[in-house]
């Protein structure tokens, strides 16, 4: 038995998009043993607007500034935010009825400094302190060559904007070992 990975990208330009698309894999495909997925943006979120800093004159004569207290320009982590939600994927084979595979896709980990004390010594970077990247084990023996999929976007929808993005689909085969 022989591992290989089978790629599919899909490019994301209008808000609440779906997208159906097939996957073909090779004739020698003995099973489906793993699926992952990547984001890649293009644009920039939008910026949601932020309550400025209110300026208050104290007794003696100094000025000092309130922020505001959801202040995400401020460099303080304080509260736990939820990973961004890019959309729903879902991948289903021609032999069997249901999806096999059903996920919801984010784009990153929001919370790469929360509570990190090596932060202290060890820069975080997305490579390092992200959602893990592993395959979604999976043992789907049988397959035709065909996968049909699903995919659905929310990011679009969230922000009200069209936003582009590119997801990559990854799925892991064993085939038969060339004699």
């Amino acid at each position: 038995m022989r591992e290989s990975v089978i790629v599919t990208k899909l490019s994301i330009k209008l808000q609440g998009e779906r997208k159906h698309f097939q996957v073909k894999l090779p004739s020698d495909i003995t099973s489906i043993v793993g699926i992952e997925y990547s984001v890649r943006l293009m644009d920039m979120y939008p910026l949601l607007p932020v309550e400025p800093p209110r300026e208050v004159i104290n007794p003696d004569g100094t000025i000092s500034l309130i922020l505001p207290e959801d202040d995400s320009a401020v460099a303080i982590k304080s509260k736990f935010k939820a990973n961004q939600f890019v959309g729903e994927l879902r991948l289903q084979s021609y032999d069997h009825m249901n999806w096999f595979y059903a996920a919801d896709v984010f784009a990153n980990d929001a919370n790469l400094n929360l509570c990190d004390v090596s932060d202290l010594y060890f820069r975080v970077k997305e490579y390092t302190h992200s959602i893990p990247r592993y395959e979604e084990v999976m043992q789907i023996p049988g397959i035709s060559t065909l996968i049909q999929g699903w995919y659905m976007d929310a990011l679009g929808k969230q922000y009200n904007q069209n936003l582009r993005y590119e997801l990559g689909i990854y799925v892991w085969i064993t085939t038969k070992e060339a004699s």
